[in-house]
């Protein structure tokens, strides 16, 4: 997914640090947590050079990236980029089609064409055991060497070099890389696009060429370890086969499935957020949850998120019998909820009491996050700002969802009625998008804060936390907001 013309390469260096469990569609043989930890901010810069590779003549266009919790991929028209451990100067292109030649893949090579990479996979002599000159492939696999006056008359016969052991076609010989090439010992823009170039090489040849037939006339076709190439005599011009996306359809390619790709996404998504913003994002499946953060570990202003908090000691309160519920109580949490009511929340802090609902927040695992104050009017007995960091703030929505904390039915009915500018649902409204949403923003003088949960299909879950809190513009904290939910419901999709 590309946005801004910046979707290339957030992924680059965290991921895959910290993460225990490998994020694998459909094979996770237990539920865990792949948690990618809190990005250091350092990396940003590095992030912004790598961002040159995806304008390297070569590597064609972006398509997706993904990972699998120990690498990343970016996936190029043709080629794939491979960050072992999310390291960019280990990064290395797979030998796609050497994998495709040694699983004997069944895909065909390109539209209008029989031939497979399996039929290419067969043995042929090398070079200085015969002619130099390609034999024929027909549509069965079945290879002919014809003598020279066979050959049709528009097939004229290429200058030839000897590379690896084998005749390449001096159309290909400027497009494909060294036995073992060289990788710059810096991580400057220059040497990240001139390593992007040596990436988008391809290979070393694997078979003689070969040609092949085409409604459109005959190609020349030789198979590289990166790339498999292919010469037009009419034109002179020399293409590549989409090696990646045929590996990636026959699963040879690392790939993290939903998951991964939703990861690798949002990443992408954090390296245009204001360096002050705090994200924490919460991805979970019946299998595995899926965390990560960008500056999650530090208390920002509450706002009226703080609000959750005081909705969940309520309702504890309520159902461990230690607080009455009345009409006045439920009218003041939809109050407060529903419509961000500061009075409303001020008389709900009186209700459960401050400790009651600091005390909350530490049992559930919020140890950083604190209730100091009322709304607006300063209490004699308010002692520090309201502050909320953003991963315990995963925590809190959790707990309130999960029915950990009070009546559920009442706390969803309440969440996923709450109004407020710059809203997701309001983006999803607006996009004629319909999921079960539950929210609560926090907002005033360029703070812009958001805790949303998503239900997604099949029990799974996004629910992440934003919070801004020196906003130039309010539209720009919005679009992260929705685009962060947007993101959730494309891998949901995928």
């Amino acid at each position: 997914m590309q946005r801004d013309g910046r979707a290339l390469l957030l992924a680059v260096v965290f991921t895959l640090l910290l993460a225990p469990l490998p994020i694998h569609a459909g094979n996770v043989s237990a539920p865990g947590i792949a948690d990618a930890g809190d990005l250091d901010p350092a990396v940003l810069p590095l992030l912004d050079a790598l961002l040159r590779v995806r304008d390297v003549p070569g590597l064609g266009p972006f398509r997706s990236v993904t990972t699998d919790g120990r690498g990343i991929l970016f996936h190029f028209a043709g080629l794939a980029v491979l960050l072992p451990e999310g390291r960019p100067d280990a990064a290395s292109a797979p030998p796609l089609v050497a994998l495709l030649l040694d699983d004997q893949a069944a895909v065909t090579l390109l539209p209008g064409s029989a031939i497979t990479y399996g039929m290419l996979a067969t043995d042929a002599p090398r070079a200085g055991s015969g002619s130099a000159i390609p034999a024929f492939l027909t549509a069965d696999g079945a290879r002919s060497s014809p003598p020279v006056e066979a050959v049709p008359p528009p097939l004229a016969i290429p200058e030839m070099r000897m590379i690896g052991g084998f005749h390449v076609p001096l159309p290909f010989a400027n497009m494909i890389g060294a036995e073992a090439p060289s990788r710059p010992s810096s991580h400057t823009p220059d040497a990240i696009t001139q390593q992007a170039t040596d990436l988008s090489r391809a290979g070393m040849p694997l078979r003689e060429p070969v040609w092949i037939v085409l409604g459109t006339g005959y190609r020349l076709v030789q198979p590289f370890t990166q790339r498999l190439l292919l010469w037009d005599p009419a034109t002179d011009g020399v293409s590549a086969t989409d090696a990646a996306d045929d590996a990636r359809a026959i699963r040879l390619l690392p790939d993290g499935g939903a998951g991964g790709t939703l990861l690798a996404n949002l990443l992408l998504r954090l390296m245009s957020v204001e360096d002050s913003v705090g994200v924490a994002v919460e991805y979970t499946t019946p299998r595995e949850t899926v965390m990560i953060s960008l500056r999650g570990e530090v208390p920002y202003p509450a706002a009226s998120v703080m609000k959750l908090a005081i909705l969940a000691a309520c309702e504890d309160g309520i159902a461990r019998g230690e607080l009455q519920r009345d009409a006045d109580v439920d009218a003041l949490e939809e109050a407060m909820i529903v419509y961000s009511d500061n009075d409303a929340a001020n008389e709900l802090i009186d209700f459960a009491g401050r400790a009651r609902i600091n005390a909350l927040m530490r049992r559930i695992g919020m140890t950083e996050s604190y209730l100091g104050s009322h709304f607006d009017i300063a209490y004699a007995d308010d002692d520090n700002d309201n502050t909320l960091v953003p991963r315990e703030s995963l925590l809190l929505m959790d707990a309130l969802l999960r029915g950990d904390v009070g009546d559920t039915v009442r706390i969803r009915d309440l969440l996923g009625r709450s109004e407020a500018p710059g809203s997701v649902r309001d983006a999803f409204a607006l996009a004629g998008m319909d999921v079960p949403l539950y929210e609560k923003r926090g907002w005033y003088d360029g703070v812009e804060n958001d805790v949303t949960r998503i239900d997604l299909s099949q029990g799974t879950t996004l629910t992440f936390a934003v919070f801004a809190p020196d906003v130039a513009e309010s539209e720009s904290a919005w679009a992260l907001f929705a685009d962060l939910a947007q993101l959730g419901i494309e891998a949901d999709s995928s």
